[in-house]
């Protein structure tokens, strides 16, 4: 009895510290470094949180549309629900106490540097991937930041017509400059 015992004492350690390594691997920051910013559209705050557990919120910031200022948000790592930020602002480049701290995935957007050509969303982060899609007009659309993968970003967005697209778009077509909106870049 003891030796059966003894063995699913075994089998149950074994399929905890696999569950545990599975969960915590879920956890894990994943690098990426891309530019994005609060979408100006958005009235409302984010929670800022110190950890990849989001477990508490350290701080509440927002664009300060008071002075028509938006917040720049440089993505440096990303788990399944959050990224990790570096948070300033765009206009007065004021600091913010607001590094390597974490966000939700949700409220960030960039825009297209391409004015005159379409711009190709691919299938992957990779430019071997397949081109899902060419954004005729891609200029004047608000992309909306979904992930991202080294610096690239998986972005959606609704076309003229309604219909909602998602996709991977390069580091050379990203635009997280809400005023300029790259221009002469």
């Amino acid at each position: 009895m003891a030796l059966f015992y003894h063995e699913d004492m075994k089998k149950f350690l074994w399929l905890f510290f696999l569950s545990c390594s599975i969960l915590q691997a879920q956890d894990r920051v994943v690098p990426c470094q891309c530019k994005t910013s609060l979408d100006w559209r958005y009235e409302g705050y984010i929670d800022v949180f110190d950890s990849e557990e989001a477990s508490s919120i350290i701080s509440k910031t927002g664009n300060n549309m008071q002075d028509e200022d938006v917040l720049v948000v440089e993505i440096t790592g990303r788990t399944d629900s959050l990224f990790r930020v570096n948070i300033r602002y765009a206009l007065f480049d004021m600091p913010l106490p607001l590094d390597n701290v974490f966000i939700r995935k949700q409220h960030l957007i960039i825009l297209s540097r391409l004015l005159n050509k379409p711009m190709p969303l691919y299938s992957e982060p990779f430019k071997t991937s397949t081109v899902i899609l060419n954004v005729e007009h891609s200029y004047g659309y608000v992309y909306n930041v979904i992930d991202c993968q080294d610096d690239w970003l998986k972005v959606s967005f609704t076309d003229d017509n309604g219909i909602s697209h998602e996709g991977w778009m390069s580091k050379e077509y990203q635009c997280p400059d809400v005023y300029s909106a790259c221009m002469g870049s």
